[in-house]
């Protein structure tokens, strides 16, 4: 899925939503859901990634300014990322040029290293070029409860900035997308997103 932000320069930089992968510590993978910003999607050769500085992502992209970037239609992949559910037996493999993991079940993967950055607010700002790029599988498309589930998806990864209430509000909003277009697969992401910050918001009060 593209987002795009005009800039204050007035340029339109295209935010495009994936996950990245990273090496941890002791050689086992850290997934975050992510939207770097790219210049083109037709040719993709640099990311700007965004990482918040008190994240465990820019963490672990601090200590190894390498990693993979992931674009994939598997929507239930968004949800659990972000909800820390992700499976323990999530079929990876290693990466060829960086030191890091391929998930498996995605349509693009995007192998980096992290050039520069910019750490001077509360977001970095890491500036990687591509070392190589994987065609896994065909994209097989979004429909509207594919969509509403990356924004739910965006939504919980910023509860702690904008509240449990705000966003249970905007996920009834999505809710009649998912109710009229969803597979199992866009069902089981949305309520999953919808119980785990039920409980948050629960544990926050």
């Amino acid at each position: 899925m593209v987002r795009y932000h005009a800039s204050s320069r007035g340029s339109i930089p295209m935010i495009l939503e994936g996950l990245l992968t990273i090496q941890t510590e002791d050689d086992g993978v850290h997934t975050a859901a992510m939207g770097p910003e790219v210049s083109d999607t037709r040719s993709i050769n640099q990311l700007i990634l965004k990482p918040f500085q008190s994240s465990r992502t820019s963490d672990l992209l601090s200590a190894l300014p390498e990693g993979v970037f992931h674009l994939t239609d598997n929507v239930l992949l968004f949800a659990q990322a972000v909800t820390g559910t992700l499976s323990h037996d999530l079929r990876i493999r290693p990466a060829d040029t960086v030191r890091g993991w391929i998930l498996e079940d995605v349509c693009e993967a995007f192998e980096f290293r992290i050039e520069k950055s910019d750490t001077s607010h509360d977001r970095s700002k890491l500036y990687a070029t591509i070392q190589k790029a994987h065609s896994v599988r065909p994209f097989r498309g979004f429909n509207r409860a594919s969509h509403a589930v990356i924004e739910a998806a965006i939504l919980f990864s910023r509860i702690q900035f904008l509240g449990g209430e705000h966003i249970q509000q905007h996920l009834e909003l999505l809710r009649p997308l998912v109710t009229k277009t969803a597979g199992k697969q866009e069902q089981q992401a949305f309520e999953l997103i919808v119980n785990k910050t039920l409980n948050a918001s629960n544990a926050m009060s």
